[in-house]
C-alpha cells in the first residue's frame, strides 16, 4: 500500500490522507550478501569495487518494485555506482545463484539467509535497518559504515547532503 504510490502514476487513495496507522503488523530486516567469491569484504569495498567496474556488478532481488529493488537503485543513484538489477521470481532461486557465483550480491531478508552465512557460503555487508539486527549482531547498518551518502543525520540541510553524494 505504502510503494505503491512509488511506482504508478495515479493513485486511488492517498495513504497519509485515507489512512490511520492502527498497528504494526511486522518488520522485515534486509540486508545485502555477496557471495564468499566477491572480491569486497565489506560495504564500503563493494561499493568502491563496483565504482572500478562499472555495469559489471549484478545484484539480485525477488522482483521488479520490490523493497529490495528500490533499496539498490536507491545505493546506486545515492552512491553514484552503475550496477545491473537481475530480478528473481523467489529468494531461494536468487540465493542458488548467489551462493553458486553467477551473481555477485542480493538484497534479501536476513532471516533467509543467516543459514548460508554461519555456513560461509555468503557475507553479509550491511543491514538497511538503523541498528544492528539481532539476526546479524556482527553486520554493521548501511548508515554506521561509512560511506557518504547513504545517510545522513535528520534535520541534515539538502546542501549537505548533496554535497556528501557529489563526493561519493
Amino acid at each position: 500500500m505504502i510503494m505503491r504510490q512509488f511506482l504508478v502514476k495515479e493513485m486511488p487513495y492517498d495513504t497519509q490522507r485515507d489512512f490511520t496507522p492502527v498497528a504494526r503488523i511486522g518488520e522485515a530486516i534486509a540486508a545485502i550478501f555477496i557471495s564468499a567469491e566477491f572480491p569486497a569484504k565489506s560495504y564500503a569495498e563493494m561499493i568502491d569495487y563496483a565504482k572500478r567496474n562499472p555495469g559489471k556488478v549484478s545484484y539480485s532481488t525477488t522482483g521488479i518494485g520490490t523493497t529490495h529493488h528500490l533499496s539498490g537503485h536507491m545505493i546506486g543513484e545515492l552512491s553514484n555506482i552503475n550496477w545491473v538489477h537481475v530480478p528473481y521470481k523467489s529468494g531461494p532461486q536468487a540465493m542458488t545463484d548467489l551462493i553458486g557465483g553467477q551473481i555477485e550480491l542480493a538484497f534479501e531478508n536476513a532471516p533467509n539467509c543467516v543459514p548460508h552465512v554461519q555456513a560461509n557460503r555468503l557475507r553479509a555487508i550491511g543491514v538497511t535497518t538503523l541498528t544492528r539486527a539481532r539476526a546479524l549482531p556482527d553486520v554493521p547498518p548501511i548508515a554506521e559504515a561509512g560511506v557518504p551518502g547513504s545517510a545522513a543525520p535528520a534535520g541534515s540541510t539538502r546542501s549537505s547532503y548533496s554535497f556528501l553524494r557529489r563526493a561519493t
